[in-house]
């Protein structure tokens, strides 16, 4: 940046302009943003989870609002309707804000709401659909598991000869894995290990491995229209729906390369799952009870 005409000071060449507000484009902008939406969420009663600093949450009474931060979108939940319009118009007083009504997409996500049933549903198809369209897989046969058992890959895969790495330049492995990547932290736990698992192999994919992520592009047409989906809470919902269940599993040096094993679990509430992780551990367990263990305490 240069100093503007009229504000030139020759004899001080280390002269600078302070900025009042924040302009787009600039390294401190987004920071303010949220700074400034921070202050305001704060002096209106609200509390940042520890846990998920992307949270909001303000009780009073019975009622509550929680409030989701993604930059400049803010989806609301609340008890109240009332109070959902209250904040809403406090939000408008403040930010020039447009109030798109009940929540249908958000982020990729689409949300539907089925108030007779109490379920809330929530799926990724149009985004499935752009990535199997992106990468010419629309036509493509689907198949009913995103791996083949036993799936045995490893570094030793990787090109070998002249032509197959001119073979995987031209494949687009990284940018797959990408947008797998993001249905996997929204809403499909079903390809959390697969997407692990390929993308340890990101640095220098090989044939085999490009292989097995189309086997993947296949299992997602098949799982297309999968849906996490809630349904509302009451005294006659069944105790598994009430109460908050975890699984966990592990493998035992299923990875050929270290011999570690793998860790997974997923957590359920209200009828869908609400959190889900894969990982390859960070030591090599001597038994197949102590790759149980280390996953528990992951899960812990």
């Amino acid at each position: 940046m240069e100093q503007p005409q009229l504000l030139k000071d020759e004899s001080n060449p280390n002269y600078v302009c302070k900025l009042h507000k924040p302009l787009y484009g600039l390294k401190q902008s987004p920071r303010q943003w949220y700074a400034k939406l921070h202050r305001f969420l704060l002096t209106n009663s609200f509390v940042q989870l520890q846990s998920e600093p992307t949270l909001y949450v303000r009780k009073k009474d019975r009622n509550f609002l929680l409030l989701g931060v993604y930059v400049d979108d803010l989806p609301i939940v609340g008890t109240s309707k009332a109070d959902i319009l209250q904040f809403v118009n406090d939000l408008q007083q403040t930010f020039p804000t447009k109030h798109l009504g009940e929540l249908e997409y958000f982020l990729g996500l689409e949300v539907n709401r089925n108030r007779s049933l109490g379920t809330l549903s929530v799926s990724q198809c149009k985004l499935v659909d752009n990535i199997l369209h992106k990468y010419d897989m629309m036509t493509c046969s689907p198949v009913a598991t995103p791996l083949t058992v036993p799936c045995h890959l490893s570094t030793s895969d990787s090109p070998s000869t002249n032509e197959e790495e001119s073979f995987m330049q031209s494949i687009p492995y990284r940018h797959i894995l990408g947008s797998l990547r993001y249905l996997v932290s929204c809403t499909r736990p079903d390809l959390s290990y697969s997407t692990g698992f390929l993308s340890r192999f990101m640095e220098n994919p090989g044939p085999r491995h490009w292989e097995a992520l189309k086997r993947v592009l296949r299992y997602l047409k098949y799982s297309r229209d999968m849906t996490l989906t809630y349904k509302a809470l009451s005294p006659s919902s069944k105790r598994d729906m009430v109460v908050l269940q975890g699984w966990t599993d592990a493998d035992w040096g299923g990875d050929r390369d270290t011999s570690r094993s793998t860790s997974g679990f997923v957590f359920t509430f209200a009828g869908g799952a609400i959190t889900w992780r894969t990982k390859k551990q960070a030591t090599v367990a001597l038994s197949s009870t102590k790759a149980e263990y280390i996953t528990a305490t992951l899960v812990a």
